[in-house]
């Protein structure tokens, strides 16, 4: 059960469903002539006409009047309200009086699938006739999902009695939440019609609707098993063992600390607002096919655990508490963004499972595990301290910066690393493969020859290449053989006035207090490796009789002074940022357009169009506050996706960045205050203006239905046209060629459902519009290529292999930061030999797994063409399944390209089997064209699952 409690909340999702509407004409009219408002100015509802009049939402007819008294069809009024309230599932029919051929036809049965309407009978609908007032008050209530606690409100309408008995609950809750009232002479007439003036404050009324939270405090399962519930509201889940299943939530949904250490499961359910975990353990929370834009894991005590299965995406995640991240057989984006803040306890430890674009690291003494998968971009950021980040070997870190250090444990990839003057120190088990920045440089031993027996000038031989911002602890315990090219670190307060004469027996137990002459320009980082015979036990009492061989080129004026406190040491902040002449359109947290221009030092992220004609050289200007320092990062992505990155340190001077017409170029900026206590990140996308043929794919999901046939789904999803990101308040509408009048699908958001009968032949056009704000925004056609991709049935060298009870107790132990045992894993193999014999020019290679939860024995239809379709948006955009790629980049022999594990279900609700799985294996070449996939069943048994564990043999190979 669910219990409504009534609080106020964000508005935010009107706008969305507004936009909607805005698509839609008001009722069936003709063409109208110029528009008069005569019949509207001086109505009772003036207001709300004429602003459905600006917006389009109402149009007028061929005298130019829009009759605001004219009465509103059955059929109308259900059609007005799937549209607004974006509702599309469809049901069956069988109302005599709906023609399937009808338009009535598919608004009427996509209203009896969301049940907020029926007929008037079993076997008529009467969709002409005219909607009464109680009967509008019936579908706005049941779509609303409203609760009357009494229906005494109503017995004040002087016709009360006159209501529908089984009507009267709905008009109560409308009048209790002031969403419906009566008329002015004190009726309501309920068998009245219902004209355009009521339908457009009745609809206004219910879009600003404050929904009320709905809280789950009693296990279950809620939600439709078919088709798509959208709540309004806030959702509050405070209790565990609660299953929310095919459900959309406009508002935030907060799993609170009630929950405990039980599990929440979120399946087909789509989260607008902020998801906030406060409750939950260490097997928890799942979200399967599921879409959250922002979470929030903020557990007073323990750990929990946040999977993420399937065809889901979750753009961001704030870390304040420890948990484990981890993708499991993801087909969509998974978990894009993870920020680790400051206020994440010391000593807690954070798990990363999969595949991550973006990990910043802002909190001090933590551990971070990535056991296996891949962080594009991972930052420790110079508020950070004393953290240890765990690469296993089967996980990747394609860019790794430090601004604080860092202890870097395992046997894991690191391709570039760049260490920053703050992470001098850091230590690495495994090198990087790349390396840069001040911090990166390890010092090499000075060399000794002595030539004058301990007397009389020395020499060092080269000057040591970074300096410590700090003098050396303690003196060099012998005097150096050789003169010094390069001065100390520091210089001392005063210079020794005197030579020694002879070296003294013991060495100095602190830093001479004095400087020499003239100080060093660049700091020695360590001490001497070698010593000296005998150290100084006094100040020289002379000046050396003869001057250094090689002198300092430029004498430090002054001692170098004590470690920056001031208040500009604590500013980091960009003043002014510009990208040659481009416009710099901000950007929202879902890669939006926002309606402000330029640059802003409150707003992070930045787009804007590649229009050139000709390779050209870009000025990158930043203007920063003068202490602070700044760190870029430049991506280049050409025609084929390959990516080039190029990084260093900002000085203050123009960045040249060299880009050519269909790029998309980001730069990253980094910038960190002068104590290194405050770090702000920006990005500016350049991006190519795609057309719909380019940013544009169609997707396929297959699925197996009872009768043990394959099936398949099939939807458009857009990416950037035009030089934006779709966005999730866009309108999509497909058309026929030819046939601009009636749209196959039409949708909001980023995606739409099509028709398996909608594609003619594997290869054909539709001709698709974005409409943003009413207006078409990018149209044209779109040439799709359903064509299925080769299945590579022959042996080249791609298998999969199940681990043994052994070796899961093995990793497991060589894994510690994995809270529970494993019940099965696999590990994927690559023979590049093999493979590169049988397709020389492989390059890139894809996978992706699916685990088989009932019987079955052969292969689902093939990947198809346009599936693998890449480059759809630009770099550091989310995307779709099958969009990126990575390089083989082992050599020959047989290497592990993949592992997987999968711990115990602790839980006791959960079943103690493991079910087989297959895996695919998608290869390509140079060009990124596909080759081919390889499909590969994994069969476990009881040699090849944890004790405890049963296998399902779910994989009936067929002879």
């Amino acid at each position: 059960m669910f219990e409504i409690m009534k609080v106020s909340k964000s508005k935010r999702w009107i706008s969305l469903i507004l936009v909607a509407a805005m698509t839609f004409t008001l009722l069936s009219t003709v063409g109208a002539a110029a528009k008069s408002t005569s019949d509207i100015d001086g109505h009772w509802a003036a207001d709300s006409l004429r602003t459905w009049v600006d917006k389009g939402l109402l149009k007028g007819y061929e005298d130019g009047s829009y009759k605001p008294n004219r009465h509103v069809t059955r059929a109308e009024f259900v059609a007005l309200i799937n549209r607004s309230f974006e509702l599309k599932e469809k049901a069956d029919l069988t109302f005599k009086d709906v023609e399937s051929k009808s338009w009535v036809y598919e608004q009427v049965s996509i209203a009896v699938k969301a049940g907020y309407v029926g007929g008037l009978s079993d076997e008529l609908f009467h969709p002409n006739s005219i909607i009464t007032r109680e009967d509008a008050a019936s579908m706005v209530s049941n779509l609303l999902e409203l609760e009357s606690t009494s229906v005494q409100n109503i017995q004040n309408f002087k016709d009360a009695v006159s209501i529908s008995k089984s009507n009267e609950e709905a008009i109560a809750a409308l009048v209790q939440e002031k969403i419906m009232n009566g008329l002015p002479d004190g009726s309501f007439n309920p068998q009245g019609g219902l004209s355009r003036a009521q339908s457009v404050t009745l609809l206004d009324a219910a879009l600003a609707y404050e929904a009320p939270v709905k809280t789950y405090s009693n296990a279950g399962v809620y939600g439709p098993e078919k088709g798509n519930q959208v709540i309004r509201g806030n959702v509050v889940i405070s209790a565990p063992g609660v299953t929310l299943q095919n459900v959309t939530i406009k508002g935030d949904v907060t799993l609170t600390a009630s929950v405990g250490e039980g599990d929440v499961h979120f399946k087909k359910v789509k989260i607008e607002g902020t998801t906030t975990i406060q409750g939950g353990g260490p097997n928890s929370i799942h979200f399967e096919d599921s879409v959250v834009v922002s979470m929030l894991i903020e557990k007073s005590t323990g750990t929990v655990r946040v999977v993420v299965a399937g065809a889901s995406a979750i753009e961001y995640v704030l870390v304040n508490s420890p948990v484990k991240l981890e993708e499991s057989f993801v087909t969509d984006t998974g978990i894009t963004n993870v920020d680790i803040t400051k206020q994440l306890p010391i000593g807690s430890q954070v798990e990363l499972l999969g595949h991550f674009e973006s990990v910043n690291v802002m909190s001090s003494k933590v551990k971070v595990n990535i056991p296996t998968g891949s962080v594009e971009s991972l930052n420790v950021q110079s508020n950070g301290s004393d953290n240890q980040i765990n690469v296993s070997k089967e996980a990747v870190i394609r860019k790794l910066v430090l601004d604080a250090v860092t202890g870097l444990l395992g046997g894991g990839k690191i391709e570039s690393a760049v260490i920053n003057k703050n992470a001098t120190g850091s230590k690495f088990e495994s090198k990087p493969e790349k390396t840069d920045g001040v911090g990166a440089v390890t010092p090499t031993p000075t060399p000794v020859t002595n030539s004058n027996s301990g007397t009389g000038p020395v020499t060092t031989p080269a000057p040591t290449p970074v300096p410590t911002p700090a003098p050396t602890p303690a003196p060099t315990p012998a005097p150096t053989p050789a003169p010094t090219q390069e001065p100390t670190p520091k210089p001392t307060q005063e210079p020794t006035q005197e030579p020694t004469q002879e070296p003294t027996q013991e060495p100095t137990q602190e830093p001479t207090p004095k400087p020499t002459p003239e100080p060093t320009p660049v700091p020695t980082p360590a001490p001497t490796l070698v010593p000296t015979p005998a150290p100084t036990q006094e100040p020289t009492p002379k000046p050396t009789p003869e001057p250094t061989p090689v002198p300092t080129p430029v004498p430090t004026p002054e001692p170098t002074p004590a470690p920056c406190s001031i208040d500009a040491c604590k500013e980091a902040n960009i003043e002014s940022l510009s990208f040659g002449d481009f416009e710099l359109q901000q950007l929202d947290g879902m890669d939006n357009r926002t309606d402000k221009i330029g640059f802003d030092s409150n707003i992070f992220k930045y787009s804007t169009k590649n229009t050139l004609e000709g390779p050209t050289t870009i000025p990158f200007n930043v203007k920063k506050s003068p202490l602070s320092k700044i760190n870029y990062f430049v991506d280049v992505n050409d025609a084929t996706s390959k990516k080039f990155t190029y990084y260093g340190d900002y000085k203050d001077d123009t960045l040249n960045i060299d880009v050519k017409p269909g790029q998309d170029v980001r730069v990253s900026i980094s910038i960190t205050s002068g104590d290194g206590s405050r770090s702000k990140y920006y990005t500016v996308v350049l991006q190519k203006p795609r057309t719909i043929q380019e940013g544009f794919k169609i997707l396929k999901s297959d699925y197996y239905r009872m009768d043990k046939k394959w099936h398949r789904s099939l939807s458009l999803y857009g990416g950037s046209v035009n030089g934006e990101r779709v966005q999730y308040t866009d309108v999509i509408q497909v058309f026929k060629l030819g046939n601009l009048s009636t749209p196959l699908g039409t949708q909001i958001g980023i995606s739409v459902h099509m028709q398996e009968e909608d594609f003619e032949a594997d290869k054909g056009s539709f001709y698709i519009k974005v409409l943003r704000d009413g207006l078409v925004f990018a149209e044209g056609e779109y040439k799709y290529d359903l064509s299925p991709i080769h299945l590579i049935t022959e042996d080249v060298g791609i298998r999969v292999a199940p681990l043994t009870k052994q070796e899961l107790l093995e990793a497991f132990t060589q894994n510690p930061w994995y809270s529970d045992p494993f019940r099965s894993g696999t590990r994927t193999y690559m023979n590049v030999s093999k493979l590169k014999a049988k397709f020389p020019t492989v390059k890139y290679y894809s996978t992706s797994s699916e685990d088989l939860y009932t019987p079955r024995g052969e292969y689902q239809s093939s990947l198809l063409t346009d599936q693998v379709k890449i480059d759809i948006v630009p770099l550091g955009f989310s995307s779709t399944t099958l969009s990126t790629v990575s390089e083989i980049v082992y050599p020959d022999g047989e290497h592990v390209i993949l592992t997987s594990y999968h711990p115990f279900s602790t839980h006791e609700s959960q079943p103690k089997t493991v079910h087989d799985k297959v895996d695919y294996i998608v290869l390509y070449d140079e060009q990124l064209k596909v080759i081919g996939y390889v499909f590969v069943p994994v069969v476990f048994d009881e040699a090849h699952v944890a004790d405890g564990y049963t296998p399902t043999n779910n994989w009936k190979a067929k002879p």
